[in-house]
């Protein structure tokens, strides 16, 4: 994951990876409140499923677009 995050910082601006690191550190708390001894990939798909809805967008970033 080093070698990818390094790839990625090198193409996206800070306001974008901190808004990644967001939705990957929503997404990894709410698996990690499920039972990890019964967890598997329709268990993993319906977290993400639900805290989708969840999500509070205000949190991201607005980034502008660059054309």
């Amino acid at each position: 994951m080093s070698l990818k995050y390094q790839i990625f910082n090198k193409i996206c601006s800070k306001d974008n990876i901190a808004s990644v690191q967001q939705v990957i550190n929503f997404f990894s708390h709410k698996l990690e409140q499920r039972d990890q001894s019964q967890i598997g990939v329709s268990q993993v798909l319906a977290t993400i499923q639900q805290g989708a809805t969840q999500w509070p967008y205000d949190r991201l970033r607005v980034v502008p677009k660059k054309f």
